[in-house]
């Protein structure tokens, strides 16, 4: 089995930026101390667009995955950021090693 990567990419609302990223910081937290299959968690702000946030993930398989999107925090999270997220694209890859 491989690792898998995601890459969400969300589109927030005007002027809900800082709220947005706030909120995304205690998901990472809750990911990486809750979930034993998160390896990775960064959250990126693209240089060329103020309205948009990249999270990068890592998690061990696909297993694990799924089970994230399982997890209570993650549905927190997704009610949370409803309101304030215009858009979201997510890409999944498989981690070549």
């Amino acid at each position: 089995m491989s690792k898998i990567a995601i890459m969400p990419i969300f589109t927030v609302r005007p002027g809900q930026r800082d709220a947005f990223l706030a909120r995304v910081k205690r998901q990472r937290e809750d990911a990486l101390r809750e979930e034993p299959g998160c390896l990775h968690f960064d959250i990126l702000n693209p240089d060329i667009a103020d309205d948009r946030v990249v999270l990068y993930e890592i998690y061990t398989d696909q297993a694990a995955l799924d089970a994230h999107r399982e997890t209570p925090h993650y549905a927190s999270f997704r009610e949370d950021i409803d309101p304030i997220v215009l858009s979201l694209d997510r890409t999944v890859f498989s981690v070549v090693d």
